[in-house]
């Protein structure tokens, strides 16, 4: 569908007087995102100053060039991050790539340190950080990216795909169609697959693993397993993530992603889970969010052949038993972070004081301030924490649902409260604000996910807080095993 000024701007004419969104880190100058100052990275000295004119109409005959999409943003008429909804072709020259951990964050020439985007300009020769637009490549990560290919460096590069914000300039997201230098670049695997009601967990990677990435198998797969390993269990959602393997002895082999229900399963539980499989950005083979499952056996064989969904609960807790869920204490709610994040009164990323309050009594953080955030946001300097109350029994887990706005490696550690004190406001947190911990976990680029802290020792209350740049926290669920 033709993409064009007047259609934009009738569209998202609320994009003039909102904030200037970025798909890294947020706590950047939203009208300077390229690290500050009047010239980053040579070039022009002034935003957006080039000599290049707006040219196209999105078909494929006539794509829009760079300048284009530029002239969007600067006229206010460019879909917000995640708004988008128009699709076009748009051409340029593949020159960067946005680092997220960088700075400056926009870094012209094959020096990644990410995969999943890359910068466009008219100019394959271009120096001026001010003349790019970004590429969200999603499902063309591995065939596109200058991590993966370096040698795409310069080249032509035509999309298609939806218009919006992105990396906090303009962007297309949701990629459908890709030339490269005048030829379409093909995803690697087929887009379907042969499965069965009763395949192995080594079956069925192998079968996903041969779809292209994003890809959805048709019918649906009965796979039948043990669970060697849960990564989390969602209470809010009431779901689960876990690995199976084809017996007790071997490691994860297939990984289940948000799989329905599972709060009373266990690691070495034998059951059939029925759903379709995917390949998550071609790199991820794994049984689709949604599936069900039937458990057969309950480890120590205390379940029933056939038993339904809770049956055979057993005993054991660790790697014998699996990972205790626990009994909920509570936790903050998204609905209670945004009450509260969007009445802050400021649109910048500066960190500030911030008390969150839920039915389990108040958070206090040092956390952006951006009152158009719609999660948590701390990272690894500006004395940046989320601290929890005090709850009557002693923590045995934390679970952490991460905003699809953390797209980039990050860990989370659980630390004492009484450490938040000593946290320095200027400088990057070193190694030793992390040595003192109950535990932690690491999120991963791509998106939303939900990550387990296990606990140890005993404690009523803990802090949060990040390495290796920004997070973004959706809601915290807090458990104890009393």
């Amino acid at each position: 569908m033709k993409v064009s000024k007047f259609l934009v701007s009738s569209l998202f004419f609320a994009a003039l007087t909102l904030g200037f969104a970025s798909c890294g880190d947020k706590d950047e100058n939203p009208d300077d995102p390229f690290g500050g100052g009047t010239n980053n990275g040579g070039g022009n000295d002034t935003p957006g100053n080039t000599e290049t004119t707006a040219k196209g109409d999105g078909t494929e005959a006539n794509p829009y060039n760079v300048q284009f999409l530029l002239d969007l943003k600067t006229n206010g008429e460019l879909a917000e991050k995640g708004a988008g909804t128009e699709k076009a072709w748009v051409e340029g020259y593949i020159v960067g790539s946005y680092v997220f951990d960088n700075d400056p964050k926009f870094v012209i020439g094959a020096e990644p340190t990410v995969k999943d985007n890359v910068l466009i300009a008219d100019d394959a020769n271009t120096d001026d950080t001010y003349a790019v637009s970004a590429l969200k490549l999603g499902n063309y990560t591995t065939v596109v990216s200058l991590l993966n290919v370096p040698a795409n460096l310069k080249k032509k590069i035509k999309v298609y795909g939806v218009v919006e914000k992105y990396c906090s300039v303009s962007g297309v997201v949701n990629l459908e169609k890709v030339y490269i230098d005048g030829i379409e670049v093909e995803l690697p695997g087929v887009t379907d697959v042969e499965v069965n009601d009763n395949m192995t967990p080594s079956e069925a990677h192998a079968a996903a693993t041969q779809l292209q990435a994003g890809a959805v198998t048709s019918n649906k797969a009965g796979v039948v397993g043990y669970i060697s390993k849960i990564t989390e269990y969602n209470s809010q959602y009431d779901n689960i993530t876990l690995y199976m393997s084809d017996n007790k002895d071997t490691e994860e082999t297939f990984s289940v992603y948000r799989m329905k229900g599972g709060s009373t399963l266990k690691v070495g539980d034998k059951i059939k889970v029925t759903g379709n499989l995917t390949n998550y950005k071609g790199t991820n083979p794994q049984m689709n969010t949604g599936a069900t499952y039937e458990l057969l056996e309950a480890a120590g064989g205390s379940g029933e052949e056939g038993g339904s969904e809770g049956e055979g609960e057993g005993e054991g807790s660790g790697s014998e038993g699996g990972e205790a869920v626990g009994t909920t204490m509570g936790g903050i709610t998204n609905s209670e972070i945004v009450a509260v994040q969007s009445q802050t009164g400021t649109t910048s990323g500066t960190y500030i004081a911030m008390t969150y309050s839920s039915a389990s009594g108040n958070w206090t953080a040092n956390a952006s301030g951006n009152s158009g955030n719609t999660y948590i946001q701390i990272r690894n300097k500006n004395a940046s924490y989320i601290q929890s109350p005090t709850f009557s029994k002693n923590v045995s887990k934390v679970v952490i649902n991460f905003s699809s706005n953390t797209t980039a490696n990050r860990t989370v550690y659980a630390i004492p409260s009484a450490n938040v004190a000593s946290l320095p406001a200027a400088a990057t947190y070193a190694d030793s604000e992390y040595a003192t911990n109950y535990g932690s976990t690491n999120a991963t680029a791509g998106g939303a996910e939900s990550l387990a802290i296990n606990f140890t020792g005993e404690t009523k209350d803990f802090a949060l807080i990040a390495k290796g740049g920004a997070l973004y926290i959706d809601s915290i669920e807090v458990y104890s095993a009393e």
